[in-house]
């Protein structure tokens, strides 16, 4: 009996030490926005085929000087808090995507104006996620 004990708890230590298969990714989604070929970019780490971080950012033109920049490079100065139904920023709901979307696949269901159907994702992030989603999906994709 003493020496079944010893061999399961061999095996339980042994479970708990295998290593996460981890795999790391990027992927990109490109629009049209006024003219101007608009980039969305996603970075993902995925642990065991789950997302573990993701990042996203998007390349917006700077309204003062016109020049491609990125939507977090902006930050309060991409201005959308004041057209935004929760009063966020662009960066403020992405980052809100962004913690809701660890320790699930990816998958995002979107209505068909491309906004999120889950309602607790919808307390903090309401803008268009058609080329989020997309980014991601080709970063997951990417994922080695």
């Amino acid at each position: 009996m003493k020496k079944l004990s010893v061999l399961l708890l061999a095996v339980a230590l042994c479970a708990c030490g295998a290593k996460a298969e981890v795999k790391k990714g990027t992927g990109e989604a490109t629009y049209d926005n006024h003219g101007t070929e608009a980039k969305v970019t996603a970075e993902v780490t995925l642990e065991d085929g789950k997302i573990k971080e993701v990042k996203f950012d998007e390349t917006y033109p700077d309204k003062e000087t016109g020049e491609m920049s990125t939507k977090r490079t902006l930050g309060e100065k991409y201005d959308m808090k004041k057209a935004s139904a929760i009063g966020k920023e662009w960066f403020e709901q992405v980052d809100y995507l962004q913690e809701k979307l660890v320790g699930t696949d990816g998958k995002i269901a979107l209505d068909e104006t491309g906004k999120a159907t889950d309602e607790d994702l919808l307390t903090g992030c309401t803008i268009n996620l058609t080329n989020l989603q997309a980014a991601l999906d080709d970063a997951i994709a990417n994922a080695k």
